[in-house]
């Protein structure tokens, strides 16, 4: 009942980040993801940024954060929408970004978990700033070699 209370109080985050092949659609699915949630007006702002030309595709890891109330639970959700594979023959590099942001985010964690709370304000387990999901995207009629080294 306590954790309830503070939870409920202080809000909680979650963080899912997108990752595959260029062109299946994640971006897509964020804002399908979101629509139930989100006022139109913002909804139709972001469609019309995602369409402009110059940003067709994503090129660097970006953060979409939304503030969601679910029963009461104020939810901070993060999607994490990475750039997609396949734009070059060598994706070591695409893996190594992605694996360096999750790295990133574990560190900042565990230094902040380490240090004492500052002017007595509590993280708690309430923004960890970790990523908590990793979906995958997988094309449908193909599962190829990189697919298998990136989830590896």
């Amino acid at each position: 009942a306590q954790l309830q209370s503070e939870w409920q109080k202080a809000g909680i985050n979650f963080r899912v980040m997108l990752v595959g092949e260029s062109g299946l659609g994640k971006s897509t699915f964020t804002r399908a993801l979101f629509r139930p949630y989100v006022p139109e007006q913002q909804m139709s702002e972001d469609e019309r940024i995602s369409r402009d030309p110059i940003r067709a595709r994503t090129t660097k890891i970006h953060e979409i954060v939304h503030d969601i109330e679910n029963d009461g639970y104020p939810i901070e959700f993060t999607v994490v929408d990475c750039p997609g594979y396949g734009d070059s023959m060598d994706s070591t590099s695409w893996i190594d970004t992605i694996v360096k942001y999750i790295t990133s985010r574990f560190e900042q964690h565990y230094v902040a978990s380490a240090s004492p709370p500052v002017n007595g304000a509590s993280n708690g387990l309430q923004r960890d700033g970790l990523v908590h999901v990793c979906l995958y995207f997988i094309a449908a009629h193909r599962l190829k070699g990189i697919d298998i080294e990136f989830m590896q």
